[in-house]
């Protein structure tokens, strides 16, 4: 994008989901990070689902890793200080209905793939709120998919 004479990118290839903030709060959150890019899918049926596949599993395990080094690193400083630390993390993995773009979704931002990903999305954090998660732990949340979200 370009703003005056400036190009603008997303820098969201290589920090996807920015929770260090609110891990690095004094506060015991209740954290819920959804991730575009789910690491916990099945096995692709095609040459199209294989390369949307390896894009969730690259940045979709990123996200993974920085957010349990990031809560562990926590739980740690806490530990050594002494602190009571009850954190609540969800780490919800986004579903997509059925039409989404393949491995062309990072791309697409078209208003119809907003709108199904705003519907996609309302679905998830519906599912995760209804689920308790043990404390200091990464809770993995995955709806069942359904169609039409």
């Amino acid at each position: 994008m370009q703003i005056a004479d400036r190009w603008l990118g997303d820098g969201g290839f290589s920090l996807n989901a920015p929770f260090e903030p609110i891990l690095e709060s004094g506060t015991p959150p209740r954290l819920y990070v959804v991730d575009l890019f789910a690491r916990d899918d099945g096995v692709p049926d095609g040459l199209e689902a294989a390369a949307e596949r390896k894009s969730d599993l690259i940045f979709g395990n990123q996200t993974y890793q920085r957010l349990r080094h990031a809560s562990e690193a926590r739980w740690l400083r806490a530990e050594l200080q002494g602190l009571v630390h009850e954190d609540q993390i969800y780490l919800l993995s986004y579903r997509p209905g059925q039409g989404e773009a393949g491995p062309e979704k990072s791309f697409d931002l078209s208003d119809i793939a907003m709108a199904q990903r705003w519907r996609a999305g309302r679905l998830d954090m519906e599912h995760a709120l209804s689920l308790a998660c043990d404390c200091n732990s990464i809770c993995s949340v995955r709806r069942a998919q359904r169609t039409g979200a």
